[in-house]
């Protein structure tokens, strides 16, 4: 037995094959639709990629792609959604708070760190410099751009500006305060439980749309690359999300005329 992933009226359902009549079986599969912005936007790539390669290499994409949306920022979504419940009321038990919080952080460095590091893979680029240390991840994004020396350089910037504002703080928080995977002095102990306890509605909403968007970022210049754009054609934003950032779908293919 296969299952199909499909959306259908903004609404994700999964399709297996047969059931128990020999029929397809069809059943609701996220409460989460493509209403959302960020489900929109990053399944909207997954239709990019997915209009130029096809068979098993589609497939594959496509694969890791839905992993990072289901296994990664769906789960997050849900959390955050529990965490806007408990923002105002009082009632709400405090241990569920800090699950909540714990889940999104969790499911949050699963989509970005885990699961987008294959869906690069998938494309032929090695990202794992990205969650390095410093030094390390510099001499990376060197060896990186001398690889793929077509490749749009902010992509490097965009990484840098990530991992100094919210990413390593991020994964190292799943790392030692959550799965306990990692050592750390008791100073950074200590620094990583404030920031965490801390952590309200608005803050975890803002980690949510940083990283979701920059996966969204760093994705779309692979996947540029990737694609080897020919003459007369370019894969760009929208005009409708340059005047809206709000807007459901940012990229579209444009055809370029010459006078």
């Amino acid at each position: 037995m296969s299952n199909k992933i499909e959306d259908q009226n903004m609404t994700f359902f999964i399709v297996r094959n047969l059931n128990r009549d020999g029929r397809p079986e069809v059943k609701r599969f996220s409460d989460v639709d493509l209403q959302e912005i960020f489900m929109s936007r990053l399944f909207d790539l997954t239709r990019i990629i997915g209009g130029l390669v096809v068979g098993n290499e589609e497939k594959n994409y496509r694969e890791w792609f839905l992993k990072m949306i289901f296994e990664g920022f769906e789960p997050a979504f849900v959390a955050l959604c529990e965490l806007k419940k408990a923002e105002n009321n009082n009632d709400y038990p405090e241990n569920k708070i800090e699950k909540h919080v714990k889940d999104m952080i969790s499911y949050l460095v699963i989509a970005y760190k885990d699961r987008m590091q294959k869906v690069a893979e998938s494309f032929g680029y090695n990202i794992g410099f990205l969650y390095g240390k410093d030094v390390n991840f510099e001499q990376g994004a060197r060896k990186f751009i001398n690889e793929h020396n077509n490749i749009d350089k902010n992509i490097i910037n965009l990484m840098r500006d990530n991992r100094a504002k919210w990413q390593k703080t991020l994964i190292r928080i799943r790392n030692v305060l959550i799965n306990h995977q990692m050592t750390a002095s008791i100073k950074e102990i200590e620094e990583l439980k404030s920031y965490l306890n801390h952590l309200k509605y608005s803050e975890c909403n803002n980690l949510f749309d940083n990283c979701w968007k920059a996966a969204e970022d760093i994705l779309f210049i692979l996947m540029r690359d990737f694609i080897k754009i020919g003459a007369g054609t370019n894969l760009r934003e929208t005009k409708d999300y340059q005047k809206n950032p709000q807007s459901k779908v940012r990229f579209g293919w444009y055809i370029t005329v010459k006078n």
